[in-house]
């Protein structure tokens, strides 16, 4: 089903769309499939990017490409590993636009546009552009990642469970599983349900960035520090991490949502990171 469901919905954006430059498609689909299928944060992740570059060089109006660059803007601010939020969010914001105008039916610019909304405070409206997607390709499973992404955001832990949990039956060999298993163990987490967010937050290593903090904390608030000073060394490593006081994590975090359970939530994330030895300033 999705195989066959995902070559459909392309093949129709393709003849819907103008031709373009056949080498700038070719460029954005290989871009588009190494973000898919590389963890954030890794050099395969920030590679994938740099065909999305060349083939908007090509041509500028391509919609595939147009959204891999919004992407390349956003996930650092979601994730907040962003060095000027603000300005990230502007350029993601002027892309996604820019690809929905011209086809307004991409399923994969409704994702990337979810979470452009998600960084702007627009989180309700977020979950309506991930139904959007949703509604346009019910195969395309990372559009159930942006609503576990952003209901967690709105403090509904409840509902990102249930979505990651539906997703996972729908597809459970799907190459964005790592990014499910992090939407669970998160959602754990705010539910302060700290081993069961362990179990699946180590499910998830090796795909998002965030993951290592979650897990870290966690960790830290059940007693095991030595694995929880090992984690937060782990996520330190990273390649193009910026968030590395409680400061820095704090001023992303807090500026992405203000409701109580999501204050709540970064309080006990703070608290545990700084027992797994993340320093204050």
């Amino acid at each position: 089903m999705e195989i066959d469901e995902l070559v459909a919905v392309d093949a129709a954006r393709v003849t819907r769309t103008r031709p373009g430059n056949l080498d700038a498609e070719d460029l954005a689909l290989r871009c588009e499939a190494g973000v898919y299928n590389s963890p954030s944060g890794s050099a395969e992740f920030t590679a994938a990017f740099d065909l999305c570059d060349r083939a908007l060089h090509i041509d500028n109006g391509n919609v595939v490409a147009l959204t891999g660059m919004t992407l390349r803007y956003i996930v650092p601010v979601i994730e907040a590993q962003s060095s000027d939020p603000q300005a990230d969010i502007g350029r993601a914001n002027e892309l996604v636009l820019r690809a929905l105008a011209i086809d307004p039916n991409f399923y994969v610019a409704h994702f990337a546009k979810a979470y452009v909304l998600v960084a702007q405070g627009r989180t309700q409206e977020a979950v309506a552009e991930g139904e959007r997607s949703l509604s346009l390709n019910p195969s395309f499973i990372d559009a159930y990642v942006a609503l576990c992404s952003a209901n967690n955001f709105l403090g509904r832990p409840d509902r990102a469970l249930e979505l990651a949990d539906k997703a996972i039956r729908l597809s459970p060999r799907d190459p964005s599983l790592r990014e499910l298993y992090h939407m669970k163990g998160w959602a754990f987490f705010m539910k302060q349900q700290d081993d069961q967010a362990i179990d699946w937050l180590r499910r998830a290593e090796g795909g998002d960035v965030f993951t290592e903090l979650i897990l870290a904390a966690a960790l830290a608030l059940t007693g095991q520090q030595a694995d929880a000073h090992e984690t937060l060394k782990r996520y330190l490593a990273v390649n193009g991490v910026t968030s590395k006081t409680i400061a820095q994590l704090r001023k992303q975090q807090l500026s992405l949502a203000d409701n109580s359970t999501w204050v709540a939530y970064n309080e006990r994330l703070f608290e545990g990171l700084r027992k797994a030895g993340m320093p204050e300033e």
